[in-house]
This record gives C-alpha cells, structure tokens and sequence, in this order.
C-alpha cells in the first residue's frame, strides 16, 4: 500500500474526467438470515469504478442483488449501508469513506484473478473529517437515497455526486498534514475500519493484530490511545448500538438479533447490553415502539 496524495488526487481526477452517468444508492434492511452475509459500513461512503466493469453485492428492495458498474457509475452508501466490492473483473476503482474524523480515499487495481486485495494500492486519509459544505452534500444524498425506488435516479443526484467528489478533492488537495496523517495513524484507521466492518463478525484482539503484524499488547494501546477504552469494550458497545437498530423491528426475536449482532449465547447478549443501556433488549424495544 502507497500513502500518497498526488498518487491520489491523480486517481480522482481520473473520476471527475468521466461522464457521470448512474448512481446506485446501497441500502441497509435485509431478511435476518442474510444479516451476516454481507458487511454493515457505518460511515457513508461511495466507489466508482475508472477503468472496467466492477461487480458490486449490495441491498435493494430488501434483496441481495448483484449489480454491474460501469466507468462513471457509482454506487453511494449512506450511513449504515451494505455494499461489498466483488473482485472477480479486471478493474480500477476509487472508494471515499465519510469518517467522524478523516476522510479516507482509495484507488485499487486487480486484474479479477488473484484473490480479493488485502487493501488498497494507494490511500489517503486527510487529518479532518469532511467540512460543512461536503457534510451537506452528503446529507442532500441520504435524502435522495431514501426517496429512491428500483431503478430510478432522484432529480439533481448525479450532480450531487460530482459536487461530493470535488469537494474531497479540495479538502485533500487543501490537507493541512499533521502527526494524524503519518503512516502510523494511518496504520491505526486501517485497523479501525477492518474492525467496524467485521463488527458482528467473531473477532479477537489477537486476530486483528495477527492480521496487521502487531502485537496484541500494542493494539489494546491503540485503543486506550485512540478510543479511550479497550478492544472487547468499542466491540460490545458497537455491537448494542447495531441491536437498538434491529429492535426496532418487531419481526424479529431476541434470539435471531443476539445472533445478527454477533453473540452466540442470547443470555450473554443480554447481559452485554444491560450494562450499556440500564435495561434489557426486551424492555427497550417496549419503550421504542411505545415512543414511535
């Protein structure tokens, strides 16, 4: 992996030359036994092919569908959103993920053949999360993805992308560089990403850091250092703040939520979240239905 901006900005310019044609907005509802088949992203986020057909598994319609993307196709993720890259075609792609602290770009090339990338050829993380210009942008583009239907493209989208797409152009190109985008806190926002993605997932401190060829003891401090609380705590918490969002579906039990989250054991799950929410997952889901 090469941490470069002009590598970078070079790579978007590549986008921006391109005719914007369609734009596919990931969703995040899907059946319950398909919850674990395909990663929850929780920063908004957009790839966008520059060279190839790039092949992209995502929700629509409460489905897992399979969808083509051509040059000047991009497919956007709202916070929340389920999309993952299928490495099977000769393709160059950039990806831009929304962070609450950075903003992270990416170029990646593969020629369809070789197993999926273990990460991106070139990177680049600014040291600020998005301003207040593309943070409404982003919003304008959450909104449109709600009004969407099969098929169509809301009035002005498309404009919104390139308008998204050039403000991260300006705000790396602007990057004031401090010790946040050195190559060790880059190394940390990789690691940080890996771990939001696989969430629900079985993960173990040791894992992740056998993963990034560091020892465990340096990612517990990674965490006191980044996070301000360990490894198994920022797993736990997040996984509670994923099962209030299934609660609010009625359709869905205890069990089958404790599972979607990551648990094994619903007792556990359970206990997990009584200590973050002063409550049991049953009773919330009272006071959130009630509220609605």
């Amino acid at each position: 992996m090469d941490m470069s901006r002009e590598k970078m900005l070079q790579h978007i310019d590549r986008a921006l030359a391109l005719s914007f044609k369609k734009i596919i907005f990931a969703e995040n509802k899907l059946k319950v036994h398909q919850l674990k088949t395909i990663y929850l992203h929780p920063y908004a986020r957009l790839t966008m092919p520059i060279r190839g057909n790039y092949r992209v598994r995502t929700v629509q319609n409460g489905e897992l569908v399979d969808i083509i993307l051509e040059p000047g196709d991009v497919i956007f993720g709202p916070p929340g959103n389920r999309f993952d890259s299928l490495f099977d075609t000769d393709q160059e792609l950039i990806g831009v993920v929304f962070r609450n602290t950075v903003i992270r770009a990416i170029y990646t090339k593969h020629n369809g053949i070789l197993p999926p990338p273990d990460g991106p050829d070139i990177y680049y993380h600014t040291a600020r999360p998005v301003g207040p210009l593309g943070d409404s942008v982003i919003r304008a583009l959450t909104m449109a993805a709600a009004k969407s239907t099969k098929g169509s493209i809301p009035d002005g989208a498309i404009e919104l992308m390139r308008a998204l797409l050039l403000q991260v152009r300006s705000e790396i190109s602007n990057n004031i560089e401090d010790s946040r985008c050195s190559k060790g806190h880059s190394t940390w926002e990789h690691i940080f990403e890996y771990i939001n993605i696989n969430v629900t997932h079985d993960l173990t401190r040791n894992e992740i850091a056998e993963r990034f060829r560091i020892h465990p003891a340096h990612l517990s401090r990674l965490f006191q250092q980044y996070q301000g609380i360990s490894f198994i705590d920022y797993v736990n918490k997040s996984r509670c703040e994923i099962a209030v969002e299934l609660l609010s579906n009625p359709d869905l039990n205890i069990d089958e939520i404790a599972d979607a989250c990551g648990y094994r054991y619903t007792s556990y799950f359970i206990r997990i979240f009584q200590h973050y929410h002063q409550t049991s997952p049953g009773r919330y889901r009272e006071k959130l239905l009630t509220n609605k």
